[in-house]
């Protein structure tokens, strides 16, 4: 995969031990915060919202919330995906794992958009 924070344990394992312990605490500092926000965001638009809802929709059943702090923009997304020949041009790989957000990649792929 070309997402470096899908293991990042593999990562930090192939690193030198000072480095290690220092990519380790900011790793933890990163993803401590979106994991609070989670927990306020299921606390205050979960179950207090439903408890709300609840009193004006009696028969509302309360629903099984995802545990992410996963957000989508709003605006009308477009979709830049990548066919047969785009991963020929630009394959995935484990030495350049931000081929996919480089400018070549992004213009191929808006040209190709543009001519459907």
């Amino acid at each position: 995969k070309t997402n470096p924070f899908t293991d990042p344990t593999a990562i930090l394992a192939s690193q030198k031990f000072a480095e290690r312990f220092v990519l380790k605490m900011v790793f933890r500092k990163l993803n401590k915060h979106p994991r609070k926000a989670e927990k306020v965001y299921q606390r205050y638009l979960g179950r207090k919202a439903y408890k709300y809802i609840s009193k004006s929709l009696p028969c509302y059943k309360r629903p099984v919330f995802k545990g992410s702090a996963n957000f989508v923009r709003t605006g009308v997304p477009i979709v830049l995906q990548g066919d047969q020949n785009y991963y020929s041009r630009f394959p995935n790989g484990t030495s350049n794992f931000v081929v996919h957000h480089m400018m070549q990649p992004y213009y191929y792929l808006a040209v190709q958009y543009n001519q459907r």
